[in-house]
């Protein structure tokens, strides 16, 4: 027993406050949490979308767990823009709580995507603070040229179109096709 039960102890049982139970953490912090996020698809063409998604989850244990609620808040190490920088969590698995946002890069390389859960309180618990991030791969788009040979055909002749897809990336270019229309 510490100085301070020494001293709180006796006049919370002289005021009738009885005893507070022990905590494993500090309340005013919060249950811990952990932030975790990904994005899908990932890597991703410059100037597509791919969507983020953050999953918060109380990790205080020992019977003590709640589901997380709130907002989550995304931010970007790079250029490019969200649909929104924040989103409302929603029950998911276990004691965790998810959201997603679409984000669109506008430059080619890495940039880190940053979830971020505030402390937050609701009508039964407190979560605390918590950030995950993860890498986002922005590729640039492959260029497309064609070419007609011979360029110019008489009446009823024949030109060859080669169409030629160069990729500048190092990640192989997947499920492309072309149609005629």
């Amino acid at each position: 027993m510490n100085a301070i039960n020494y001293i709180l102890l006796p006049l919370m049982l002289a005021l009738g406050l009885g005893v507070l139970p022990a905590r494993a953490h500090n309340p005013s912090n919060g249950h811990p949490t952990v932030t975790t996020v990904t994005c899908t698809p990932n890597p991703v063409g410059v100037s597509a979308s791919t969507t983020c998604t953050a999953t918060v989850t109380d990790i205080i244990g020992g019977g003590q767990d709640a589901v997380p609620t709130g907002t989550m808040t995304f931010s970007s190490s790079g250029a490019g823009s969200f649909s929104s920088t924040t989103c409302t969590l929603a029950p998911a698995a276990g004691f965790s709580a998810s959201c997603s946002v679409t984000y669109t890069p506008t430059a080619i390389g890495t940039q880190t995507i940053t979830a971020t859960y505030p402390l937050t309180t609701n009508a039964t618990h407190r979560f605390g603070t918590s950030f995950g991030t993860t890498t986002l791969t922005v590729l640039a788009r492959p260029a497309v040229a064609k070419a007609f040979s011979p360029i110019q055909i008489g009446t009823a002749g024949t030109s060859t179109l080669t169409i030629t897809l160069s990729n500048s990336n190092t990640t192989a270019i997947t499920g492309v096709a072309f149609t005629d229309t």
